[in-house]
């Protein structure tokens, strides 16, 4: 009974995050499944983006999947008696189905809560009528669960919502700091969806303010990228570039000396972020630096006069790059 138990719970907990997995994989990330005590996590290390509709599928995905594979145990085993056979029904149904619908419980950080969350932030983003929406949702939510369970199990259904109230509560911008760091959010998501109008300029207004210092590395790191990419040198010349990532650092940095006409400081940190450093360049990057003639071909040779086993790393991971540029 002890193994098949094991096996069970095992197979369930994979199946559940393979659910987060299908749903990932859909929105073009590549995740991985690590396993624990308490169950299993699915989670990724890739950069990107993903919508709150995408995270509420991804967040749906594990239970559904879960529930599904105990709807077919339990159908597939119907026709087979045998006290074992009904044990193993009734753990497959505890187990995919019970355990699923706790999950969707909407506290966190269970999958019901993540969902819940996602609803909370979105109407927080929105505020006005939605914030008036999710009031009422919230208390039919809670009018609906006293009805059918708090005469039998008050302190349990309190606890619940208590629970479900105060950790999605973290989601929901209440005060004035938490409402401009919302809108740095939806900035940087903009930005990063391409619309510049409504996202670097906003951006760009908050770095120049007294609230610059709520803009995290990250997002500054998105801006001083697109006014690369944008050509605008005077405006990234003035960034703290010591606030850019520092995995990033060196290549902006590199930008603005070439700008600046300083040549020979633009190649040494170039070179040395690639002989040491984990970030590559963007395939574009010299479609807007070391475009003065001649200045592609100068870092070729300053990168082949390094000692051997740096220039080896700088020319495999310069390839392709400048001879692009240079076409």
């Amino acid at each position: 009974m002890l193994t098949a138990w094991l096996v069970l719970v095992t197979v369930s907990v994979l199946v559940h995050e393979a659910g987060h997995v299908a749903a990932l994989r859909a929105c073009g990330f590549h995740p991985g499944v690590s396993l624990n005590a308490f169950g299993g996590l699915t989670s990724t290390d890739e950069r990107g983006r993903i919508s709150p509709w995408q995270s509420i599928g991804v967040s749906l995905a594990g239970p559904a999947a879960a529930i599904l594979l105990g709807i077919t145990i339990n159908s597939a085993l119907i026709p087979i008696h045998g006290r074992q056979i009904v044990w193993f029904s009734a753990a497959s149904w505890f187990v995919n189905v019970w355990w699923s619908l706790f999950n969707l419980l909407p506290i966190v950080p269970l999958d019901g809560g993540h969902i819940t969350s996602e609803l909370v932030e979105m109407a927080s983003r929105r505020r006005g009528a939605a914030i008036g929406w999710l009031i009422a949702a919230t208390a039919a939510i809670c009018a609906a669960a006293w009805w059918f369970a708090g005469r039998e199990h008050p302190y349990i259904v309190f606890s619940v919502l208590v629970l479900m109230i105060v950790t999605n509560s973290t989601a929901f911008a209440f005060t004035a700091r938490e409402r401009r760091q919302q809108d740095i959010r939806i900035a940087h998501e903009r930005l990063l969806d391409g619309d510049e109008d409504r996202g670097l300029e906003p951006l760009l207004a908050v770095i120049w303010s007294e609230h610059g210092w709520l803009v995290s590395s990250e997002v500054y790191t998105t801006v001083a990228w697109a006014l690369l990419y944008r050509q605008r040198f005077d405006e990234l010349a003035a960034l703290e570039l010591a606030r850019v990532h520092p995995d990033h650092r060196p290549l902006i940095d590199a930008a603005v000396r070439w700008y600046q006409g300083d040549l020979t400081s633009a190649m040494g940190l170039i070179t040395e972020s690639l002989a040491t450093g984990s970030t590559d360049i963007p395939d574009n990057y010299f479609e807007y630096t070391f475009r003065r003639f001649g200045e592609l071909e100068r870092l070729e040779r300053y990168a082949a006069s390094l000692p051997p086993a740096a220039a080896a790393v700088v020319g495999e991971r310069l390839t392709g790059r400048v001879e692009a540029a240079l076409v």
